[in-house]
């Protein structure tokens, strides 16, 4: 993964290097908040901790 053309050197400074994921990131989706008793209507997240 890396930036996109246009994004700023400002905003990339000091990660201008791109993202290589290698392995297997097992995703435990977790539910935030629900609004109503749909699928669409259920927010989810998830946190992944990726280390050098």
């Amino acid at each position: 993964m890396s930036w996109a053309a246009n994004t700023g050197k400002g905003t990339m400074r000091g990660m201008e290097a791109p993202i290589e994921l290698t392995g297997i990131y097992p995703i435990n989706w977790k539910e935030y908040s629900k609004v109503d008793d749909t699928n669409s209507g259920t927010f989810m997240y998830f946190v992944n901790r990726i280390s050098k």
